[in-house]
Protein backbone atom coordinates (compact mmCIF):
# COMPACT_ATOMS: atom_id res chain seq x y z
CA UNK A 1 0.00 0.00 0.00
CA UNK A 2 1.22 3.47 -0.83
CA UNK A 3 2.27 5.64 2.10
CA UNK A 4 1.68 8.97 0.39
CA UNK A 5 -0.85 10.29 -2.09
CA UNK A 6 -0.76 13.39 -4.25
CA UNK A 7 -3.60 15.87 -4.04
CA UNK A 8 -5.07 14.79 -7.38
CA UNK A 9 -5.06 11.11 -6.36
CA UNK A 10 -6.77 11.85 -3.07
CA UNK A 11 -9.33 14.11 -4.72
CA UNK A 12 -10.26 11.34 -7.18
CA UNK A 13 -10.34 8.71 -4.43
CA UNK A 14 -12.80 10.69 -2.30
CA UNK A 15 -14.61 12.40 -5.20
CA UNK A 16 -13.95 15.85 -3.78
CA UNK A 17 -12.20 18.86 -5.25
CA UNK A 18 -8.58 19.74 -4.70
CA UNK A 19 -9.81 23.10 -3.40
CA UNK A 20 -11.67 21.29 -0.59
CA UNK A 21 -8.45 19.51 0.42
CA UNK A 22 -6.59 22.83 0.45
CA UNK A 23 -9.40 24.32 2.55
CA UNK A 24 -9.11 21.51 5.11
CA UNK A 25 -5.38 22.19 5.23
CA UNK A 26 -5.93 25.91 5.90
CA UNK A 27 -8.22 24.97 8.79
CA UNK A 28 -5.53 22.72 10.23
CA UNK A 29 -7.55 19.53 9.73
CA UNK A 30 -5.03 17.98 7.33
CA UNK A 31 -1.24 18.38 7.34
CA UNK A 32 0.23 17.16 4.04
CA UNK A 33 3.98 17.01 3.65
CA UNK A 34 5.73 18.82 0.81
CA UNK A 35 8.05 17.24 -1.75
CA UNK A 36 11.17 18.93 -3.06
CA UNK A 37 9.02 20.30 -5.86
CA UNK A 38 6.55 21.65 -3.26
CA UNK A 39 3.83 19.17 -4.21
CA UNK A 40 1.48 18.14 -1.41
CA UNK A 41 1.78 14.53 -0.25
CA UNK A 42 -0.93 13.15 2.01
CA UNK A 43 -0.05 10.43 4.51
CA UNK A 44 -2.19 7.56 5.82
CA UNK A 45 -2.88 9.71 8.88
CA UNK A 46 -4.38 12.37 6.63
CA UNK A 47 -6.53 9.70 5.03
CA UNK A 48 -8.13 8.49 8.26
CA UNK A 49 -8.74 12.10 9.20
CA UNK A 50 -10.38 12.68 5.83
CA UNK A 51 -12.66 9.69 6.46
CA UNK A 52 -13.80 11.31 9.72
CA UNK A 53 -14.24 14.72 8.08
CA UNK A 54 -16.34 13.22 5.28
CA UNK A 55 -18.62 11.30 7.63
CA UNK A 56 -19.17 14.19 10.02
CA UNK A 57 -19.77 16.70 7.22
CA UNK A 58 -22.48 14.43 5.82
CA UNK A 59 -24.26 14.76 9.16
CA UNK A 60 -23.90 18.53 9.18
CA UNK A 61 -21.21 18.91 11.84
CA UNK A 62 -19.52 22.33 11.68
CA UNK A 63 -15.85 22.42 10.80
CA UNK A 64 -14.86 23.77 14.23
CA UNK A 65 -16.52 20.81 15.97
CA UNK A 66 -14.67 18.43 13.64
CA UNK A 67 -11.37 20.17 14.34
CA UNK A 68 -11.90 19.87 18.10
CA UNK A 69 -12.64 16.17 17.78
CA UNK A 70 -9.56 15.46 15.67
CA UNK A 71 -7.36 17.33 18.15
CA UNK A 72 -8.79 15.47 21.18
CA UNK A 73 -9.62 12.04 19.82
CA UNK A 74 -10.15 9.40 22.53
CA UNK A 75 -12.63 6.67 23.40
CA UNK A 76 -14.58 9.11 25.58
CA UNK A 77 -14.77 11.81 22.93
CA UNK A 78 -15.69 9.19 20.31
CA UNK A 79 -18.56 7.89 22.48
CA UNK A 80 -19.76 11.46 23.04
CA UNK A 81 -19.50 12.15 19.32
CA UNK A 82 -21.45 9.00 18.44
CA UNK A 83 -24.20 10.07 20.83
CA UNK A 84 -24.32 13.50 19.18
CA UNK A 85 -24.39 11.81 15.78
CA UNK A 86 -27.39 9.73 16.91
CA UNK A 87 -29.24 12.90 17.94
CA UNK A 88 -28.49 14.50 14.58
CA UNK A 89 -29.66 11.41 12.68
CA UNK A 90 -32.91 11.38 14.69
CA UNK A 91 -33.44 15.04 13.84
CA UNK A 92 -32.78 14.40 10.15
CA UNK A 93 -35.25 11.48 10.19
CA UNK A 94 -37.92 13.74 11.69
CA UNK A 95 -37.22 16.42 9.09
CA UNK A 96 -37.32 13.86 6.27
CA UNK A 97 -40.64 12.48 7.52
CA UNK A 98 -42.01 16.01 7.64
CA UNK A 99 -40.69 16.62 4.14
CA UNK A 100 -42.26 13.35 2.95
CA UNK A 101 -45.64 14.40 4.30
CA UNK A 102 -45.31 17.83 2.74
CA UNK A 103 -44.32 16.36 -0.63
CA UNK A 104 -47.39 14.11 -0.61
CA UNK A 105 -49.62 17.03 0.34
CA UNK A 106 -48.16 19.20 -2.41
CA UNK A 107 -48.68 16.44 -4.98
CA UNK A 108 -52.31 16.06 -3.91
CA UNK A 109 -52.80 19.83 -3.94
CA UNK A 110 -51.44 20.21 -7.47
CA UNK A 111 -53.47 17.25 -8.77
CA UNK A 112 -56.67 18.65 -7.26
CA UNK A 113 -55.95 22.24 -8.29
CA UNK A 114 -55.33 21.47 -11.95
CA UNK A 115 -58.87 20.06 -12.13
CA UNK A 116 -60.50 23.01 -10.36
CA UNK A 117 -63.20 24.61 -12.54
CA UNK A 118 -62.78 28.30 -13.13
CA UNK A 119 -65.24 31.14 -12.79
CA UNK A 120 -67.34 29.54 -10.06
CA UNK A 121 -67.69 31.96 -7.14
CA UNK A 122 -67.86 30.29 -3.72
CA UNK A 123 -68.20 31.73 -0.22
CA UNK A 124 -65.88 30.27 2.40
CA UNK A 125 -65.48 31.09 6.07
CA UNK A 126 -61.87 31.47 7.16
CA UNK A 127 -60.55 31.95 10.68
CA UNK A 128 -58.02 34.64 11.38
CA UNK A 129 -54.93 33.73 9.36
CA UNK A 130 -51.46 34.75 10.51
CA UNK A 131 -48.96 35.81 7.86
CA UNK A 132 -45.51 37.11 7.22
CA UNK A 133 -45.71 40.15 4.97
CA UNK A 134 -43.43 42.33 2.88
CA UNK A 135 -45.17 45.59 2.20
CA UNK A 136 -43.56 46.79 -1.00
CA UNK A 137 -45.44 47.69 -4.18
CA UNK A 138 -44.62 45.59 -7.24
CA UNK A 139 -45.94 44.82 -10.70
CA UNK A 140 -43.44 42.51 -12.44
CA UNK A 141 -43.04 38.74 -11.99
CA UNK A 142 -39.29 39.17 -11.42
CA UNK A 143 -40.00 41.52 -8.52
CA UNK A 144 -42.49 39.01 -7.12
CA UNK A 145 -39.90 36.19 -7.16
CA UNK A 146 -37.45 38.27 -5.14
CA UNK A 147 -40.11 39.19 -2.58
CA UNK A 148 -41.17 35.54 -2.43
CA UNK A 149 -37.66 34.39 -1.59
CA UNK A 150 -37.33 37.05 1.10
CA UNK A 151 -40.55 35.78 2.67
CA UNK A 152 -39.38 32.17 2.62
CA UNK A 153 -36.09 33.19 4.24
CA UNK A 154 -38.05 34.67 7.16
CA UNK A 155 -40.14 31.56 7.73
CA UNK A 156 -39.16 29.16 10.53
CA UNK A 157 -41.10 26.39 8.83
CA UNK A 158 -39.70 23.97 6.23
CA UNK A 159 -41.24 25.96 3.40
CA UNK A 160 -40.84 25.25 -0.30
CA UNK A 161 -42.01 27.18 -3.33
CA UNK A 162 -43.09 24.21 -5.48
CA UNK A 163 -46.68 23.29 -4.68
CA UNK A 164 -46.99 26.02 -2.05
CA UNK A 165 -50.46 27.59 -2.02
CA UNK A 166 -49.81 29.79 1.02
CA UNK A 167 -48.09 32.57 -0.92
CA UNK A 168 -50.21 35.47 -2.09
CA UNK A 169 -50.29 39.11 -3.05
CA UNK A 170 -52.54 41.98 -2.02
CA UNK A 171 -54.21 44.04 -4.75
CA UNK A 172 -55.83 47.16 -3.27
CA UNK A 173 -59.49 47.39 -4.16
CA UNK A 174 -59.15 51.00 -5.34
CA UNK A 175 -56.34 50.01 -7.75
CA UNK A 176 -58.54 47.32 -9.29
CA UNK A 177 -61.40 49.85 -9.49
CA UNK A 178 -59.12 52.12 -11.50
CA UNK A 179 -58.20 49.32 -13.91
CA UNK A 180 -54.74 48.61 -12.46
CA UNK A 181 -55.08 44.87 -12.03
CA UNK A 182 -51.39 44.09 -11.35
CA UNK A 183 -50.60 47.02 -9.04
CA UNK A 184 -49.89 44.96 -5.93
CA UNK A 185 -49.16 46.60 -2.59
CA UNK A 186 -47.58 43.67 -0.72
CA UNK A 187 -46.85 39.96 -0.67
CA UNK A 188 -47.64 37.57 2.17
CA UNK A 189 -46.99 34.01 3.32
CA UNK A 190 -49.69 32.34 5.40
CA UNK A 191 -47.93 30.82 8.42
CA UNK A 192 -49.22 27.84 10.41
CA UNK A 193 -47.61 29.22 13.59
CA UNK A 194 -49.07 32.59 14.58
CA UNK A 195 -46.16 33.40 16.93
CA UNK A 196 -43.88 34.53 14.12
CA UNK A 197 -46.51 36.52 12.19
CA UNK A 198 -46.50 40.27 11.60
CA UNK A 199 -49.79 40.54 9.70
CA UNK A 200 -53.21 38.89 9.89
CA UNK A 201 -55.96 38.23 7.38
CA UNK A 202 -59.18 38.93 9.21
CA UNK A 203 -61.67 36.22 10.05
CA UNK A 204 -64.77 36.27 7.90
CA UNK A 205 -66.60 35.03 4.85
CA UNK A 206 -64.48 35.32 1.73
CA UNK A 207 -65.76 35.26 -1.83
CA UNK A 208 -63.43 33.05 -3.86
CA UNK A 209 -62.95 32.34 -7.55
CA UNK A 210 -60.33 30.31 -9.42
CA UNK A 211 -59.08 30.91 -12.94
CA UNK A 212 -56.57 29.29 -15.29
CA UNK A 213 -53.89 31.26 -17.11
CA UNK A 214 -51.61 34.21 -16.32
CA UNK A 215 -52.51 37.02 -13.94
CA UNK A 216 -53.34 39.20 -16.93
CA UNK A 217 -56.72 37.54 -16.58
CA UNK A 218 -57.27 39.58 -13.41
CA UNK A 219 -58.73 42.20 -15.74
CA UNK A 220 -61.41 39.69 -16.68
CA UNK A 221 -61.91 37.75 -13.46
CA UNK A 222 -61.89 40.49 -10.81
CA UNK A 223 -65.00 42.15 -12.29
CA UNK A 224 -66.65 38.70 -12.37
CA UNK A 225 -65.90 38.24 -8.67
CA UNK A 226 -67.04 41.73 -7.64
CA UNK A 227 -70.25 41.43 -9.68
CA UNK A 228 -71.09 38.11 -8.03
CA UNK A 229 -70.53 39.67 -4.60
CA UNK A 230 -72.97 42.49 -5.35
CA UNK A 231 -75.56 40.14 -6.80
CA UNK A 232 -75.37 38.06 -3.62
CA UNK A 233 -76.34 41.08 -1.50
CA UNK A 234 -72.82 41.60 -0.18
CA UNK A 235 -70.04 44.14 -0.52
CA UNK A 236 -66.22 43.81 -0.44
CA UNK A 237 -64.84 44.44 3.05
CA UNK A 238 -61.15 44.37 2.20
CA UNK A 239 -58.59 44.29 -0.55
CA UNK A 240 -58.29 41.53 -3.13
CA UNK A 241 -56.03 38.59 -2.27
CA UNK A 242 -54.35 36.76 -5.13
CA UNK A 243 -53.19 33.26 -4.13
CA UNK A 244 -50.88 31.29 -6.41
CA UNK A 245 -51.78 27.61 -6.60
CA UNK A 246 -49.92 26.69 -9.80
CA UNK A 247 -47.53 29.15 -11.37
CA UNK A 248 -44.13 29.35 -13.06
CA UNK A 249 -42.55 27.20 -10.33
CA UNK A 250 -44.69 24.21 -11.35
CA UNK A 251 -45.02 24.73 -15.11
CA UNK A 252 -43.54 26.80 -17.93
CA UNK A 253 -46.91 26.82 -19.70
CA UNK A 254 -48.96 29.88 -18.58
CA UNK A 255 -52.09 28.07 -19.73
CA UNK A 256 -51.59 25.65 -16.82
CA UNK A 257 -51.33 28.39 -14.17
CA UNK A 258 -54.09 28.38 -11.54
CA UNK A 259 -54.82 31.45 -9.40
CA UNK A 260 -57.39 32.06 -6.71
CA UNK A 261 -58.85 35.47 -5.95
CA UNK A 262 -60.32 36.06 -2.50
CA UNK A 263 -62.17 39.05 -1.03
CA UNK A 264 -63.57 39.28 2.46
CA UNK A 265 -67.24 40.23 2.26
CA UNK A 266 -69.97 41.73 4.41
CA UNK A 267 -73.74 41.77 4.01
CA UNK A 268 -75.02 45.09 2.75
CA UNK A 269 -77.09 45.41 5.93
CA UNK A 270 -73.89 45.23 8.04
CA UNK A 271 -72.11 48.06 6.25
Amino acid sequence: MKKYYKIGELARLYDISADSLRYYERLGLLSPKRTENHYRCYSLEDIWKLNVIRDLRRLGFPMEKIRQYLENCSVDTTLALLQEEAFMVDRQIRELKQLQQELQLRRETIEKTRRTPEGRVAYLHYPKRGCLRIQEPFRQDAEADLLMQRLLNRSDDLTYIIGNNRIGSVLPLDQAGNGRFQAYSSMFLIEPEASCCDFFLEEGVYASVFYHGSNRRNEEMIPVLLKAIRENGKIPAGDILELLWIDIHETSDPGEFVTELQVRTEDVSES
